[in-house]
């Protein structure tokens, strides 16, 4: 992942890095008091040089600043980290220098997949605000290809007010962009994830969920181990039609050993048969839609954080 530092906002050049998403994660998870000032990074390739917009190579990363724009208040933490696990994209946030209990401020940054053209970005991030329903409340002020970002900040005495996560998923692709965001009718920006959900389902129900081209993961074994972590947090012994979902999402992957893994998840359950299993897997329908839209490794993530977050109750999976 190529991207660019300095010391300080003043520096008049910046110095190329080449690190990891994980790494990246580990320095944004961390915060430092102090004035509003200090290392920062941009989330692009540059050569070291000046920081000029016509100098900036490639996006590596889409950075949100979530802000108070036009009045409209940001939805909760909470809220947020439901509506990212729901669209299943791989993302960290962090509360920024001006975020209070009372007043939630944050960047959300998206890794790619692939390197975005720079004249591509306001379109992109435009793009992903309104998938998350947070266009009123996302600074169109960042968006510039050379766009400085500090390391996590704080005033002095406000270091228990920080907070960052990270959610697992899939990394965004440039087909993912180019299609139509959804802009479903919103109640309310303080809306609750439930509130969300169902601004989703209605518009899947009234026009159309985005459809990845592919939902196939590569073949490897991070991503066998990351399918096998997801399904080690939910119980197999649900609802028929989430267990259905979550075996179809498994096998959406395409890896090697989806249905074993699927098989060694379901078998858990009390009410688990070879013959259930053997032609839940013959009728496989990789063209499916559930509520949320098509199948996917999304899907399984959507009930992994579910399971984490909620409780089950009548054989269907509840938030809190």
């Amino acid at each position: 992942m190529k991207i660019a530092c300095v010391m300080k906002s003043t520096a008049t050049s910046v110095d190329p890095v080449e690190t990891s998403w994980s790494s990246l994660c580990h320095v944004l998870s961390k915060v430092t008091a102090g004035e509003k000032d200090g290392f920062a990074w941009i989330p692009a390739e540059i050569e070291s040089g000046p920081r000029k917009s016509n100098r900036v190579k490639a996006m590596s990363a889409l950075v949100l600043d979530i802000e108070n724009t036009n009045g409209a208040n940001p939805p909760s933490l909470e809220d947020l980290k439901i509506r990212l696990t729901m669209l299943g994209y791989t993302g960290h946030v962090h509360t920024s220098y001006s975020h209070s209990p009372d007043s939630m401020r944050c960047r959300i940054i998206f890794p790619l997949d692939s390197p975005l053209h720079p004249s591509k970005l306001k379109g992109a991030l435009h793009s992903i605000a309104d998938k998350l329903c947070l266009s009123d409340c996302f600074d169109t002020n960042c968006t510039d290809p050379a766009r400085l970002f500090f390391t996590p900040r704080c005033p002095s005495g406000r270091e228990g007010d920080f907070r960052s996560f990270s959610i697992d998923g899939g990394f965004i692709n440039e087909t993912d962009l180019e299609i139509k965001p959804l802009r479903p009718r919103r109640t309310e920006l303080g809306a609750s994830h439930k509130q969300f959900a169902q601004q989703l389902e209605t518009q899947h129900k009234n026009s159309y969920m985005p459809k990845p081209k592919s939902t196939a993961l590569d073949d490897s074994p991070n991503n066998c181990a990351l399918v096998a972590k997801l399904l080690s947090k939910m119980s197999s012994d649900c609802d028929r039609d989430i267990w259905r979902s979550i075996v179809w999402s498994v096998l959406s992957t395409g890896l090697t050993g989806a249905e074993e893994l699927a098989r060694d998840w379901s078998i858990q359950s009390d009410r688990y048969t070879e013959t259930d299993f053997d032609n839940l897997i013959r009728d496989y329908d990789s063209s499916f839609e559930g509520q949320g839209g098509k199948i996917s490794i999304g899907t399984l993530h959507h009930f992994a954080k579910i399971s984490e977050k909620g409780t089950e109750q009548d054989g269907h999976y509840e938030c809190e």
